[in-house]
C-alpha cells in the first residue's frame, strides 16, 4: 500500500508518461513523410507497495462509490450475528411496540462517531451503527458515555445491548437505550458456553476420532464441547460430553469449519 505522497507522485508520473506519449504521436502523424511507425515511450515503474487489507480495501470502496463492492466488514461475523443477537435493526426499529420492555443484542459496525458538551457542562455522545441492511443513529449520556466511550472508534464491529422504553419524561414515545458495548470480536470467547457437535453413526470412524481428538487438545479454554450423534436406522440418539475437554471457542469453530461434513451449534 503507497503512502498519499508517493501515491500522488506515481500519478503525476502516469500523466506526464500519457502527455509525452500522446506528443510524440502527434508529431509522428505531422512528419513530412506520413510515417505509420509505432511510438515507443517507456513505461514508467510500478513502485512496490503493500496490498491493502481486507477492510482499507472496502474502506476505500465505500469512500469512492458509496457502497461496498467486494464484500462487508462484517462478512466474517456472521457465527457471531446469527448465535448472539436477538433481532436485526431494521425490525427493532420498524416495530418498537413489539419489543417494548425488552433488553435485546444487536450488532454492526461504528462508522461515525461525534463527542458533545451539554448545555451543563457534561460530555455526551453518539455514533452511527450500521448493519447488513440498516444505519442507525444512537445516543450516549452522562455515565453511560463515560463508561462505553472507549468503544466509540469508526470502524469498530461491536455487539449493542439496548432495551426499548419510554422516552425520558414522557409515556408516549419509545426510545432504544444503549445499555452496554462489546466487542465481536471477542464475542466467541465471552459467550459461548458450550458447543454441540453432530454426527450421524456412520460418521463415528476412527480417523473422525482421531481428528476431534486432536482438535480438543488444540487449545484448552473454559468452554465444554458435547456430542450428538444420530443413528437413522434405529433412530437412536446419543448424547455424550467427554471430560475434561473444555476449549477456546474461536479456535475449535475454525477447526471444525475445515470439516464441511460437520454440524455444530453454540449454546
Amino acid at each position: 500500500m503507497p503512502s498519499s505522497s508517493s501515491g500522488r507522485i506515481f500519478l503525476e508520473k502516469v500523466i506526464k508518461h500519457g502527455g509525452s506519449y500522446q506528443d510524440k504521436k502527434n508529431s509522428a502523424q505531422q512528419s513530412l513523410f506520413g510515417d505509420d511507425s509505432e511510438v515507443e515511450v517507456a513505461d514508467p515503474l510500478m513502485p512496490e507497495c503493500t496490498p491493502y487489507t481486507k477492510i482499507e480495501q472496502l474502506r476505500m470502496e465505500k469512500d469512492v462509490t458509496g457502497f461496498y463492492i467486494s464484500g462487508h466488514p462484517l462478512d466474517d461475523f456472521h457465527l457471531e450475528m446469527t448465535n448472539f443477537c436477538d433481532v436485526a435493526m431494521g425490525d427493532l426499529f420498524n416495530n418498537p411496540r413489539d419489543y417494548f420492555h425488552k433488553t435485546l443484542t444487536i450488532a454492526g459496525m461504528i462508522t461515525t462517531v461525534a463527542e458533545r458538551m451539554s448545555q451543563s457542562g457534561n460530555q455526551y455522545g453518539s455514533f452511527v451503527l450500521e448493519d447488513f441492511n440498516e444505519s442507525r443513529k444512537f445516543f450516549l449520556f452522562s455515565e453511560d458515555y463515560l463508561k462505553l466511550k472507549h468503544f466509540l472508534v469508526e470502524g469498530t464491529n461491536v455487539l449493542v445491548q439496548v432495551r426499548v422504553q419510554f422516552r425520558r419524561g414522557g409515556q408516549e414515545q419509545l426510545e432504544v437505550k444503549v445499555m452496554n458495548i462489546s466487542l465481536l470480536a471477542d464475542a466467541l470467547e465471552k459467550f459461548t458456553k458450550s458447543i454441540t457437535v453432530h454426527l450421524q453413526s456412520a460418521m463415528v470412524t476412527p480417523d473422525m476420532i482421531s481428528v476431534l481428538h486432536k482438535m480438543l487438545k488444540k487449545k484448552k479454554g473454559s468452554c465444554m464441547v458435547k456430542f450428538r450423534i444420530d443413528d437413522p436406522e434405529s433412530k437412536m440418539v446419543l448424547h455424550m460430553q467427554p471430560r475434561n475437554n473444555a476449549v477456546d471457542p474461536a479456535t475449535f469453530i475454525r477447526e471444525l469449519k475445515h470439516i464441511p461434513e460437520l454440524e455444530f451449534k453454540i449454546n
